[in-house]
């Protein structure tokens, strides 16, 4: 009598490793989807994340520099931070007034010097259409830029 319970439990036992295993593999298959899943959110969402990261730590810059201002000026820090982020504006307004033309004038060497480089980059590596390849990615991009830039300042109401 004992054998016939023994077998009845070694049959129970046996059916068990069967659904845990299958249990374990669907909790795997799981955790992949959910990290490629992850990952992909995480790429089509990248600029959004770059310029999250950059509005935070030109926060974290604007506080570090309202932050001793408020406690020695005696302002409440919402002033001081916009004292700050006024001043920081003012600074790189002023840089661009200074300094401006010239960084124009590098551009244009640049823009002028291009070409040639990048048919030296051709010859040297035996690439075919680079130059036209690198203008319509070049064109493609601006014209992204400022087909975005138009449909962000459009007003509403005006045609």
């Amino acid at each position: 009598m004992t054998d016939v319970r023994f077998g009845a439990n070694r049959a129970a036992t046996d059916a068990q490793p069967a659904a845990s295993s299958n249990w374990g593999f669907f909790q795997r298959a799981v955790i992949l989807a959910g990290v490629v899943s992850f990952g992909l959110i995480v790429w089509q969402l990248s600029d959004v994340l770059l310029l999250l990261f950059g509005a935070i730590l030109i926060a974290v810059l604007l506080r570090a520099i309202a932050e001793p201002l408020a406690r020695h000026t005696r302002l409440s820090d919402a002033v001081a931070t916009a004292l700050t982020s006024l001043f920081v504006v003012a600074a790189v307004f002023l840089v661009f007034v200074f300094f401006g033309a010239q960084i124009s004038g590098q551009f244009g060497e640049i823009a002028q010097r291009l070409p040639e480089a990048i048919a030296t980059v051709e010859q040297r590596f035996n690439l075919q259409n680079l130059s036209q390849r690198v203008m319509e990615r070049a064109g493609s991009a601006t014209g992204t830029i400022i087909s975005n830039l138009t449909d962000k300042t459009d007003i509403p109401g005006e045609d």
